[in-house]
Order: C-alpha cells, then structure tokens, then sequence
C-alpha cells in the first residue's frame, strides 16, 4: 500500500512559530493585522481621518515570487486598504528563528493605489514570468462592487515600471459579475513577447486568454469550467457558507515535444481537477463542439477536497494544491505515470487551526511557499486582532514530498 506521510504541527504559543515536523516547512511571516508602510507617519495618519487606511480590513489572499521580495495580494474586499499590491524582502541569509510581522511595502509606490487616479483599484492575483514580468489581475472592484472594467496590469518587475495595462471588456458584456479568481502566463525566457495569458472566470465559467503579441482576448467555454452543486456547501473552521464558482485554480505542466503545455484546472465548488493542452485554448477560432474531447477528466481529490489554488512544480513534475475544507496542501506527482486518483495523491501538510490555505506558490529555486488567511471569517465574520491570522510557510520541495506517494525518487 503507497505511504502517505502526514505533517503534523506543534504549536507552543500564538505568538511564535509554527513548526512542522522534520522541519519541511516552517513559518516565515505571520501578521494580527496587515499594515503598510507609508512615507511618513503625517501621510499616514491624514490616510486613515479620511478613511482611506483601517487597519484590519485588509487579507492577503495570493503571493509571488522573484529574487528577494515576495509580492502580496490585498484586494478591497473592504474598504479602508490602502495599497492592493505590495511587497515584502526576505533574506534568505537570516538564520533567526523569530517570525517576522513585516509592513507591507506598496508596489511600485502608494501613488499608483490612489482611488482617484485609477491606475490600480484592486488586485485579486497575480503571476511573475520567466521574463521578469509581474502580470496582475485587477477586478476594478471595492467592496465587492465595480467601480470600473477589471483589466490586465504588467510591471517590468527589473525597473518597476508598468509596460502594459488591457482593460479585459466593458461590464455591460458579462452575463454576470466575473470573478477573476487566477492569472497564469505561458512563456519562455527565449520567447517573452509571445505570451498566452490564462485567466479563470469563476462566476461566468470562463476561460479567458489574452495573446500578448496581438493585443486580443477571446474567452473559451467548457461544461467542465462549472461547479458541482453538490460540493458548494462548505463549513471551514465552524464558518458555513455556500459557494457556486466555477473554474478557479489554474497550473500548467512544462513545455512538451509539441511546444505546447497542459492546463491543470478545476472549479472550486468541486472535487474533480481537470486538463486540456494549451494549443486548444490557444486557438481563439476554437469550435467547443469539435473540441470538447480534448478536455479531460483527470480525476477526484477525494471526498472534501475543495481546492482553491496551485502550483506545478517542473523539476519534480509535482502539481501541488490546497484543499480549504481540510485546511490542508495535496500533491500529485505527474511524471510517476500513475493515474490521477486518491491512491495517488499525498497530502503534505494538514492541521485544522491553520485555516483556510489561499495560495501555494513554487519558486525558482524549489522552495514552495503557503499562504494561510481565514479568508471565510474575515468575509463573513470577524477576525481576532489578539490572535494571529495571517500566516505564510515555506520549504523545499524535495523534503516535502520525501516519503509521501508524491516522491518518484
């Protein structure tokens, strides 16, 4: 029978670090309440007497990395947040075992985030490429209400200036409010100008893509894009809910003999993970009818297993993926040649009181990196501003997954 090693974690105190055993990844920053850093404390205080700046309606909900900062996501969920897309530094030189509460640095600087200028409104998630390219969904919303067209925004992440903003289409086109749940570039440092930009449309079950080269976006439609409506009925950490969002979580595998990659997707409000080769929703012609085959079914998660996010790992060929109901990040190794079932995927850490894991991320140097934020109280009840709820883990991949059905070596 294939072994799955379960992580189990040791909590000492709220107030330090979490440990997971065999120390495969261990908590790197952890916040009460996210603040920002500003130019200086008369900006700051005239920011929060005009209500720009409350401190605690802002949650981190997707990160990303390059080089030394880790960039991080704080849409406006609520009003009162004064930056959607920042960063922080990590040095990895730091041997210090102390959790750090750092400010969030506004990215590329407040101004950008100003309500009246309109440059950024609210960034929901984002994606650094093999080109030094941070892309970054705006859904142009505050407080769940739209204040203007969500769009695509791209900073040259080596001088930190934007190279390009599309307005997606007008709201007056959707059949529905979208909700931009995931951003995935497909590109190769040899190829930058080419790119194929991947966005999932999880209200209207929805598959954008946008063609770098040519300026245009078409939107691709699958019944495997919508949700179980037996699996939106969700209660995480004693917070009950229903949720009917389709496609949501988006992962590609590395390029293959065709030049092109598999799509990994699956709808949140479901148990099933999804695959289609990207040469198929390339084609901005594409007849669904003809091609509907060319999606496959990849198989279940199990039983709870909702997902919200992922992350493909190339080296190891590894797709990582959170699992919100069980507070837990699972596993699929695609290069074993198993078959996508539960037998086959492991579960590499799992703990009931870090809740609600909203990103995973795999970085250049095989480290992958979590995100946890009680993202279900913060939208439907209230947080503890005593307590810790914000946490971000990281660890390599390699001793991750050693000893789960995940490892091939």
């Amino acid at each position: 029978m294939m072994r799955v090693l379960c992580l189990m974690l040791i909590f000492t105190s709220q107030n330090e670090r979490v440990e997971m055993t065999g120390t495969r990844m261990k908590e790197m920053f952890n916040w009460k309440n996210i603040e920002f850093t500003f130019e200086n404390e008369t900006q700051k205080q005239s920011m929060i007497e005009n209500g720009l700046y409350t401190k605690g309606n802002a949650i981190p909900t997707s990160i990303a990395l390059w080089n030394e900062k880790i960039f991080v996501t704080t849409p406006r969920f609520k009003f009162g947040v004064p930056a959607s897309l920042s960063y922080i530094v990590v040095n990895f030189t730091d041997t210090e075992t102390e959790v750090k509460s750092p400010e969030l640095i506004p990215y590329p600087n407040l101004d950008v985030h100003d309500l009246q200028i309109r440059n950024i409104t609210s960034i929901l998630n984002i994606h650094v490429d093999n080109c030094d390219r941070l892309w970054a969904i705006d859904s142009g919303q505050i407080e769940h209400k739209h204040e203007t067209d969500p769009a695509i925004v791209v900073y040259d992440l080596r001088t930190n200036l934007q190279i390009d903003s599309q307005k997606i289409k007008t709201k007056t086109d959707y059949k529905t409010e979208p909700f931009l749940s995931d951003i995935l570039v497909d590109v190769t440092s040899s190829n930058c100008d080419t790119a194929y930009v991947y966005i999932a449309d999880a209200n209207n079950y929805e598959l954008i893509v946008y063609n770098m080269k040519s300026q245009e976006f078409h939107k691709v439609g699958h019944n495997y894009f919508h949700f179980d409506p037996l699996c939106g009925d969700l209660d995480i950490d004693g917070i009950h809910y229903q949720s009917q969002h389709g496609i949501f979580s988006l992962s590609m595998s590395p390029v293959g003999r065709d030049d092109h990659r598999i799509l990994y997707f699956s709808p949140l409000a479901s148990l099933m993970q999804f695959a289609v080769p990207t040469k198929v929703i390339q084609n901005k012609t594409l007849d669904t009818a003809k091609s509907f085959y060319e999606f496959k079914v990849m198989g279940s998660k199990g039983l709870n297993s909702q997902s919200c996010a992922s992350s493909f790992d190339e080296e190891t060929g590894v797709l990582f993926y959170t699992l919100i109901s069980k507070n837990a990040i699972a596993c699929w190794n695609s290069f074993s040649g198993d078959e996508y079932s539960e037998k086959t995927q492991g579960v590499i850490t799992e703990d009931k009181t870090l809740i609600y894991p909203s990103d995973v991320e795999v970085d250049k140097n095989g480290v992958l990196w979590a995100i946890f934020n009680n993202q279900p109280k913060f939208l439907h009840s209230t947080l503890d501003s005593d307590e810790i709820n914000f946490r971000i883990f990281s660890g390599t991949i390699r001793s991750m997954i050693k000893g789960t059905v995940c490892d091939s070596m």
